[in-house]
């Protein structure tokens, strides 16, 4: 699930004026179209087992150990 929105604002570092990170700006809508989405989705997520869930997590750590420069640009 993403928002469409490009808006975003940034937190800097109160001490070095730095910038630590950037967060994109969304509207309610969205923000209940995600929750609703991530409800949904953790109806059948429930259901799985704990070595399917471990399975799944553990897919999911191999991916992004691959991708990490590619995630982190």
């Amino acid at each position: 699930y993403h928002s469409s929105s490009c808006d975003s604002f940034e937190d800097f570092n109160p001490s070095t004026g730095e910038v630590i990170a950037s967060f994109p700006l969304t509207t309610q809508g969205v923000v209940d179209q995600a929750v609703n989405v991530a409800h949904e989705t953790f109806k059948s997520w429930r259901k799985m087992s704990r070595v399917q869930r471990a399975d799944f997590f553990d897919r999911l750590a191999q991916l992004l150990k691959r991708d990490t420069d590619e995630i982190t640009r």
